[in-house]
């Protein structure tokens, strides 16, 4: 039988043994034995047939409690002595090869409780559950904390960007104080390459999508040398998850209301700036050429802030 966690409550008087074990391979009940011998020799027989039943913390597991008086066993709290269990099959049948792991059941002094051992849990607000709180093998309460040196440095704190090392700047305001700049610093005003000479073709070419989050305006710039074609036009698509694109559109006033793709049009070399408000996850531009045979190009880059 594999050996099973057993924890042991008492008092000057009484006593409340517990096993946890697995639910799978189980005996239906079992017989509880004590001895004053570590070995067991000369055990004898303190319960018989104790059912296991469902945990109810642990809705997998199976518990065994039993809950006895010292005078049962004829000992004081000043005695030391050994329980261990050997299972009990349906027909009855106990299985004396394999017993259960002994457990000592320590001397306990006049008006002093004791709990061996003691389980102690706290409240995880993050999964919504109770854990069990690790206790080291002296005893005491295990406090550890481990700290990342690459995240939190001895005589500062450093706090940045979720996806890259950009930091957050602290304004000097002299005497060794600092106050933190609240203005979005580092990769928002940044310009990211979106299109690098691209030659266009009749059909929207799109441009990689890029990660908008917690900004709230993107600013695009735009650089367009006109070749054959008789024009360049370019719109933007918006996606919550970066898989499913939207067309940025128009109203139209009527009965109905009608909704057009915003398109933007060129017909001669030039260089434009368009700001787009934005409360997307992700943008990406597309391009395009009208008429002629597409031989021209465009360069574009994308800036993002808050407006």
């Amino acid at each position: 039988m594999a050996a099973p966690t057993i924890s042991v409550l008492s008092n000057s008087s009484r006593i409340r043994l517990s096993w946890a074990m697995d639910k799978t391979g189980i005996y239906r009940s079992f017989n509880i034995y004590w001895s004053l011998d570590s070995g067991m020799a000369g055990e004898a027989l303190l319960a018989s047939k104790v059912p296991n039943r469902a945990d109810s913390m642990y809705g997998n597991n199976r518990i065994v409690i039993y809950d006895f008086n010292r005078s049962d066993i004829g000992v004081t709290d000043n005695t030391e002595f050994f329980v261990r269990l050997k299972g009990v099959s349906a027909s009855d049948v106990e299985d004396a090869a394999n017993p259960g792991l002994t457990k000592l059941i320590q001397l306990l002094f006049p008006n002093v409780e004791q709990n061996h051992p003691a389980q102690i849990y706290g409240w995880d607000y993050i999964k919504n559950l109770w854990k069990r709180i690790k206790v080291t093998e002296d005893g005491s309460l295990n406090t550890n904390i481990t700290f990342s040196p690459g995240d939190i440095e001895i005589g500062a704190v450093e706090i940045k960007d979720h996806d890259t090392d950009t930091r957050v700047n602290v304004t000097d305001m002299g005497g060794g104080d600092g106050a933190l700049d609240t203005q979005l610093v580092g990769a928002i005003r940044t310009a990211q390459s979106v299109f690098s000479a691209e030659v266009l073709t009749n059909a929207y070419v799109y441009s990689s999508s890029i990660n908008c989050q917690r900004y709230g305006q993107a600013i695009f710039n735009a650089a367009y040398t006109l070749g054959d074609e008789a024009s360049c036009e370019f719109k933007f698509q918006f996606s919550h998850d970066n898989t499913n694109w939207y067309d940025q559109v128009y109203e139209t006033l009527g009965s109905p209301i009608v909704l057009t793709i915003k398109e933007y049009a060129l017909s001669a070399s030039a260089s434009n700036r368009i700001a787009i408000p934005i409360s997307d996850m992700y943008i990406r531009m597309g391009i395009k050429a009208t008429g002629g045979t597409p031989t021209g190009t465009i360069t574009a880059d994308i800036t993002l802030g808050w407006n």
